[in-house]
């Protein structure tokens, strides 16, 4: 998968996927400064990222001194096929992301 992150805002954030597996490329996620350049306003970032074994639902989320405007998500992956949920598969499944502006 290939991700493509946008700035379209006024500061220097970088990302960070929790539970996503990054062995080529341990440079490219976390703090800004820290383990990657932030992504400057009006320029983009690319970045393949390899889903090998993982299932289910992961978050993502921006790091940057911005704390009170940080952007979030999730990253559903979901069973491949001919493989069966480890539960009765949902009539429907809709993602609910809360977060704070603390």
């Amino acid at each position: 998968m290939v991700l493509t992150f946008l700035e379209f805002g006024l500061h220097n954030p970088s990302n960070f996927r929790h539970g996503v597996k990054l062995p080529r490329y341990p440079w490219s996620d976390g703090p800004e400064y820290v383990t990657q350049c932030p992504i400057q306003p009006g320029q983009s970032f690319r970045q393949k990222v390899i889903f090998s074994q993982e299932e289910g639902t992961l978050w993502w989320h921006a790091h940057s001194d911005w704390s009170r405007a940080t952007v979030h998500g999730a990253i559903v992956i979901y069973p491949k096929n001919g493989t069966g949920y480890p539960f009765p598969k949902p009539d429907a499944e809709v993602p609910i992301i809360l977060g704070t502006t603390l």
